[in-house]
């Protein structure tokens, strides 16, 4: 392979630092039919541009916050959609699924690995799972996930076009079974996803499943993040985000990169989610003294807006 192949397949590595979401992040997704996936391979272009469908939100949160939250007791971080609350496990090397607080409680004993990190084209692994859940009867899952790299390229989206995307293959094979006055009651499914990432950028670009089941036909259906500026800028909002002093004391500069007269919002929020500051600038300045005199010592999320990308970073106040 030449160095210029190798390269461009790192550049479409996926990282724990470029994927994992952070407290206080928040996205929109356009729920939309399925979609065909396309093929496979380096050097793929996918074209969904054409595909609409309505908008549906979510803010990442701090575990403590939530109303179940000792439930996870592994899990760190949350989504919160308004509905439910999904509970995940991030670290340096895997984004895991500890289960759903909500419309059910669905908590996982054995929790299942969505990404595991470095994950780069053709990489491929298997991860056994197991939940319990209550609809009706008590039900007990367990299943089988394995997720594949198995494309690199472009993915064309309505938001415009973004480079160096890796995509995943991810099939969830699972049995629901539970106890029907004395008698099994089993319900097989078969989820088949695929997702697009590009490092950077902490949630999917593109997602399309089939969903099949032994008591019912396929249920199918799709999404694309809906980014308001595109995934380069963000990815270079957050390169160029700095937080001086960190730790910080009495004050705590925050620089990044922007156009002359951008609208910047920033925001602090604390471990459980609480925002303890909040303004909104229109300026060309390149960096803004906050103070954090009256913060509590302590371990913080500091999230800049920037015409609506964002990006977030940890701040510790000694």
């Amino acid at each position: 392979m030449s160095s210029i192949s190798l390269t461009v397949l790192k550049a479409q590595t996926i990282t724990a630092t470029g994927i994992n979401p952070s407290v206080g992040e928040d996205y929109v997704r356009v729920l939309t039919p399925s979609f065909s996936e396309g093929s496979s391979g380096t050097g793929q272009t996918w074209d969904i541009s054409s595909i609409t469908g309505s908008n549906s939100g979510a803010t990442v949160v701090a575990v403590a916050s939530t109303p179940n939250g000792a439930n996870h007791p592994l899990a760190n971080i949350a989504y919160d959609d308004g509905t439910n609350f999904s509970y995940f496990k991030t670290s340096s090397s895997v984004f895991q699924f500890h289960g759903i607080e909500g419309s059910v409680s669905m908590i996982y004993s054995n929790p299942e690995d969505l990404l595991r990190f470095p994950f780069s084209y053709s990489d491929s692994y298997s991860d056994s799972w197991t939940a319990t859940f209550t609809s009706g009867l008590d039900f007990y899952r367990s299943g089988e996930t394995t997720v594949t790299a198995d494309g690199t390229g472009s993915l064309i989206t309505p938001n415009g076009t973004i480079s160096n995307v890796l995509r995943i293959h991810s099939v969830q094979v699972y049995t629901d079974s539970a106890d029907l006055g004395g008698a099994p009651y089993i319900i097989n499914y078969t989820n088949d996803q695929y997702f697009w990432y590009k490092d950077g950028n902490h949630f999917p670009l593109a997602s399309t499943y089939t969903l099949t089941s032994s008591v019912s036909g396929p249920t199918t259906g799709g999404f694309y993040t809906d980014l308001n500026v595109g995934i380069k800028e963000n990815s270079l909002l957050s390169k160029s985000l700095k937080l001086s002093p960190n730790p910080a004391t009495d004050f705590v500069q925050i620089s990044v990169d922007m156009e002359k007269n951008d609208k910047v919002v920033i925001s602090i929020i604390n471990m459980i989610g609480e925002e303890v500051y909040y303004k909104e600038y229109l300026s060309g300045n390149q960096s803004f003294n906050i103070n954090t005199k009256n913060l509590d010592k302590g371990v913080y999320f500091v999230r800049v807006g920037v015409n609506g990308g964002f990006a977030s970073k940890k701040l510790i106040v000694q």
